[in-house]
């Protein structure tokens, strides 16, 4: 039975994959030209996908990573647009903190969202010191962000799982504007999971597939013998990017890989692939089927080490571009 390092052995030679350590708060400053604009973001990327960011400079790096701030934007624009961006959130925020309870009698769909919100929040990430409190600031900000963000963007509202994305960011962030539109740039990446149709979510776990089956012929095959090729089991992996998978501090190295896009826009798959292939064996040989795998994969939340899964998934990442033609990887992507 293959693994992950057993399939390469057939690749091309690969460059040495190592960690590297984070982005310092000095390699950051230096990364500016005299006007404050990055000159090589396509180097800054590679550097923070390999060794993720110092904690000290994660409030700037993350508003690039999230769109917040374009990667060729200079100090002064920066400043300008951190100011509207917080003139912007008072709007949209104030347009549902206006609302009077006659109004609000009349405005079930607003009452339904909000009402889902606030059970969700007093919920969220009760581990952690920062959401312990139900009287905390953040979660306060929470509440605020997510009740926001459904005015900002009505089609999608509110949908479970928004709240844990939300609640990284503002650890980040400490900030309840900029973390709205940080979560604002993670909803234009990841919006799509979200959708009501669930055609976005279905999308990207047919792109799962797809994947295994070229970069796992053997498990592919397994899978397809229990009838699990449509790969619900790993559903709550791609919903909220692994975020209940891994501990914070683990989650923010492995965002900060995925959102530099440096390798290719759905990394999340191969490092979701590197994951199945890690545990593929046990998955046989014990002859689990659907619903034993999802209690496995369950049952494998924060006891997993982020870092060697993003090495891994970067080697599949390599084995799959190098032996891979263009006609495939169109299939699989697009």
């Amino acid at each position: 039975m293959l693994d992950t390092d057993e399939i390469l052995t057939t690749s091309p030679t690969l460059p040495q994959i190592e960690r590297e350590k984070p982005l310092s708060e000095l390699e950051w400053k230096n990364a500016f030209d005299k006007d404050g604009k990055i000159v090589d973001p396509k180097a800054i990327k590679k550097r923070i996908f390999y060794g993720g960011v110092e904690d000290s400079i994660r409030i700037e790096v993350w508003k690039f990573l999230l769109g917040y701030y374009t990667w060729e934007s200079t100090e002064t624009e920066r400043k300008l647009i951190r100011e509207q961006k917080h003139q912007n959130y008072d709007i949209v925020r104030n347009q549902w903190q206006s609302i009077i309870p006659d109004q609000e009698k009349n405005f079930s769909k607003f009452r339904n969202r909000r009402s889902k919100i606030e059970r969700d929040v007093v919920r969220t990430d009760r581990s952690d010191p920062n959401f312990e409190s139900l009287e905390s600031q953040y979660i306060i900000w929470l509440r605020k962000i997510l009740i926001t963000y459904c005015f900002f963007n009505w089609d999608i509202g509110y949908v479970q799982g928004m709240n844990d994305l939300v609640a990284v960011i503002l650890v980040i962030q400490n900030d309840e504007a900029d973390g709205f539109w940080c979560f604002k740039g993670m909803m234009d990446k990841f919006g799509k999971h979200f959708s009501k149709d669930q055609n976005g979510i279905l999308t990207q776990l047919e792109k799962l597939r797809k994947l295994m089956s070229f970069l796992d012929p053997q498990f592919y095959k397994y899978l397809g013998d229990i009838d699990a090729l449509k790969f619900f089991f790993v559903y709550r992996w791609i919903l909220i990017v692994f975020r209940r998978e891994f501990s914070l501090e683990q989650v923010k190295i492995l965002w900060e890989a995925i959102l530099t896009d440096y390798y290719h826009k759905d990394f999340m798959l191969f490092f979701a692939t590197a994951i199945l292939m890690k545990e593929k064996e046990r998955i046989i040989s014990e002859g689990m089927n659907f619903d034993s795998i999802l209690k496995h994969i369950t049952l494998l939340s924060e006891k997993m080490d982020a870092v060697e899964l993003l090495n891994n998934a970067t080697k599949l990442y390599y084995h799959f571009d190098q032996t891979t033609d263009e006609e495939v990887k169109s299939y699989i992507f697009n």
